[in-house]
């Protein structure tokens, strides 16, 4: 729920987070805190949960290195990834991002992120032929927290924020792919996030002869070998987000 009883050192909108709220009931409210905030021209928050505080802002050059290492433990612990990054690898991912949000915890750590770009900036675009406009189409590229921060929902409010501010900026077509199921070495594991993504208007992006598009992913993994994975598409549109956050359109 929004705060407006926030201490005097806050200088930015205050969200608290009630765990014990039904997910749907809190996505749709928390969406529209971060709706109205962004019409007020706000862009960065503080997100209290469980008694902890996370101050969330645009990536600046000072935390790229704090990132960086998020990123990198972010893949590695995820069961449904498990990827090994070099500093470099992570440093270079995390650049690339044309925007970009991050949470600062209390001893000033990078815990969580969230990020994307224009779809034209993706190097799988010409791929995904079910995009009308890819002028007007954005790729959400990273969504992602350390399992420290498991169950505070911050994951939700990225990819609300990352969702809301392309919209703002004029965005209609959205993709993004992530892992099939939950744990890469045990397929009968579901992968949470879809859920998330269903939940906020996305579905399965698919060719004209109705299969399923998908990405086939090779990378370093835990064990140090070479492994894939294969990665379902999503896709939504401005107005099948906002209709399922039950937000007006912004036209």
């Amino acid at each position: 729920m929004a705060s407006d009883d926030k201490p005097e050192s806050f200088s930015y909108p205050l969200w608290c987070e009630d765990v014990a709220v039904d997910r749907l009931d809190a996505d749709r409210e928390r969406s529209a805190f971060i709706y109205s905030s962004l019409s007020d021209g706000v862009d960065r928050f503080v997100f209290q949960v469980l008694g902890r505080l996370f101050a969330i802002q645009s990536l600046a050059n000072e935390y790229i290195e704090s990132a960086a290492h998020t990123y990198q433990t972010i893949w590695y612990y995820a069961n449904a990834y498990r990827e090994i990054w070099t500093p470099d690898e992570a440093k270079t991912a995390v650049s690339e991002l044309r925007d970009c949000f991050i949470a600062i915890d209390e001893i000033n750590h990078v815990v969580a992120l969230a990020g994307g770009k224009p779809l034209y900036a993706y190097d799988e675009w010409e791929k995904l032929k079910s995009v009308r406009d890819v002028g007007r189409a954005y790729h959400i590229s990273e969504v992602g927290r350390i399992s420290a921060t498991r169950g505070s929902r911050i994951s939700s409010f990225f990819f609300e924020l990352t969702m809301l501010k392309a919209i703002w900026a004029g965005y209609q077509e959205f993709t993004l792919n992530t892992a099939e199921v939950g744990d890469l070495f045990d397929k009968e594991i579901p992968n949470e996030a879809r859920k998330m993504y269903e939940g906020h208007g996305f579905y399965l992006l698919r060719d004209g002869s109705g299969e399923v598009i998908g990405r086939l992913y090779k990378q370093r993994r835990a064990d140090n070998h070479l492994v894939s994975d294969w990665r379902p598409y999503y896709y939504t549109t401005s107005k099948d987000f906002l209709k399922a956050m039950e937000l007006r359109s912004l036209g």
